[in-house]
């Protein structure tokens, strides 16, 4: 079954014609094209921007490439390590499409220990095993919010069971890893975009948190999570105050820990306050809407949900390896999670395919020769990046120890160019004011939608990389990263000066002309 699937700044452009797997190998790198007389317009205006004094502390890297030439036109600390933040993306959508291809779905498969009787009951728990199909949601705005669980009820439905006597069962991997990625920081835990990894994810392993004042002053106020869930253990500490007082709402989860613990206070007649908050087991929280949408089409639980961490060791120590496989439901496929991943920057969507592309069947062992790391750097090599000018530890972008030169990104950027998934990563990527994390960006400029790029963003990273196709001149793949960059109030955000620069690129490509 098929169910459509609804940081750092970085800049790079690449124009070589170097490819992935199937090719003839990476087209090198040429020198920077100069005029007749000698002079590189593009680096002369490139170092005009990048050598003023605002950037005196700051890192900047910078390639940029004509994708038919393969000629690199302007150039700065192309060389030199950067942190990429979301640019991480890039190489992950480039791997999952490489590794996997965009038909390729993951699995989500039910087991029962023993057939049901012919009365309907299964006398025993239903096992669930997943592949991080980050496609299961609470719609709040559906009439049905739990309609994306239904295929898998439907399996349930098939094989004739109407009772489930012995709960359910989820077996948990972390994906083959660890539950956070490593490079993560404590600070990122608890907000949604930080959110746990898990081979069952539920509603993007976040809940909505609800808090509204009570009906009258001095009382607590009113809190609620949605969708419901026992996986978070909520302390309110917070009062209504009359109007006119200070109302502010705060909200605390030490890592790893589910308690959620809500203080300060909201106005008398407030509305309420929202936040979106990562939960700290996202399997228990799958286990429960499951549950719900059971026993919304009738079908009785009885047990209790329980989460069986396993480790790598056998197999055959599973439960699911002592079970009979009812059915299998499908993710959306990796076309649409590239989708996800380039447009919205969606971190979960991005560590799923990362584990799955190298580890695609995370349940079987690893064979001799292909581990992730083995995987990992033919992958780098086939795109003739040399291992001294990257290190990615996973795949969102979110560890601060992922590291990539600017000329990395465009050698990757000019791989896929001439890849035979190109179409699809190129749909993939947002456009310059128009969708994904580039709608409200560059918009009026020379780069409005002729700029594909990926966006980056940490706190002291900032990117933003891929192509520009004008309608005239000459196609381009660009990467542009700022690194420790620590504006002044009144100067320019870090987004304001990479857009700037690839509004200039994109203006310039448009005036050069075609070989």
């Amino acid at each position: 079954m098929h169910r459509s699937l609804l940081f750092t700044t970085v800049i790079c452009v690449v124009l070589t014609g170097e490819t992935l797997r199937g090719s003839s190998g990476p087209v090198p790198a040429s020198s920077p094209s100069r005029s007749q007389t000698g002079r590189a317009p593009l680096q002369a205006g490139l170092d005009r921007q990048l050598l003023q004094p605002r950037f005196r502390h700051a890192q900047w890297g910078v390639r940029v490439v004509d994708l038919r030439t393969g000629r690199i036109l302007c150039q700065h600390g192309a060389d030199q390590l950067f942190t990429p933040a979301s640019l991480t993306k890039l190489f992950t959508a480039a791997l999952a499409l490489h590794q996997l291809g965009p038909e390729h779905q993951l699995q989500t498969t039910l087991y029962a220990e023993r057939a049901p009787r012919p009365d309907g009951v299964l006398e025993g728990p239903l096992i669930l095993t997943g592949q991080g199909d980050p496609g299961f949601r609470w719609d709040a705005d559906a009439p049905e919010p739990l309609r994306s669980f239904d295929p898998l009820v439907q399996v349930v439905q098939k094989a004739g069971i109407r009772v489930i006597e012995g709960g359910l069962i989820a077996e948990e991997t972390f994906l083959g890893g660890s539950k956070y990625g490593p490079g993560w920081s404590w600070e990122d835990l608890r907000h949604p975009y930080g959110a746990p990894l898990s081979d069952l994810n539920a509603n993007e392993n976040r809940v909505r948190l609800e808090v509204a004042p009570a009906d009258e002053i001095g009382q607590p106020c009113r809190v609620r999570l949605i969708p419901p869930t026992d996986g978070l253990w909520l302390t309110n500490l917070t009062t209504t105050v009359a109007p006119g007082q200070n109302g502010r709402i705060q909200w605390t989860r030490p890592p790893g820990r589910p308690d959620l613990r809500i203080t300060g206070s909201l106005l008398h007649g407030a509305t309420t306050w929202t936040a979106e908050v990562a939960v700290e087991d996202p399997a228990t929280l799958f286990l429960e809407l499951f549950r719900r949408a059971l026993e919304h089409q009738g079908i009785q639980v009885r047990g209790p949900n329980h989460v069986q961490v396993v480790g790598p060791g056998p197999i055959a120590d599973r439960p699911s390896a002592r079970a009979i496989p009812l059915g299998t439901v499908a993710s959306a496929p990796v076309r649409e999670l590239v989708r996800i991943t380039l447009k919205q920057s969606h971190n979960l969507t991005a560590s799923v395919l990362w584990a799955a592309a190298l580890r695609p069947n995370p349940t079987a062992p690893t064979q001799s020769g292909s581990t992730p790391d083995t995987v990992l750097d033919r992958f780098f090599q086939s795109m003739g990046i040399a291992t001294t000018e990257i290190y990615l530890e996973e795949g969102s972008g979110l560890s601060r120890n992922n590291l990539v030169t600017p000329g990395a990104v465009v050698r990757l950027l000019q791989s896929v160019h001439q890849h035979r998934e190109f179409q699809v990563f190129q749909a993939a990527l947002p456009v310059a004011g128009v969708d994904g994390t580039l709608a409200h960006r560059m918009r009026g400029t020379a780069a409005e939608g002729i700029v594909r790029a990926k966006t980056g963003t940490l706190r002291w990273a900032h990117g933003l990389a891929g192509y520009i196709f004008p309608e005239q001149g000459r196609p381009l793949a660009f990467c542009l990263i700022l690194n420790r960059y620590r504006p002044n109030p009144a100067d320019p955000s870090p987004q304001a000066e990479l857009d700037r620069l690839a509004a200039w690129l994109a203006d310039e490509a448009g005036r050069m002309s075609t070989p």
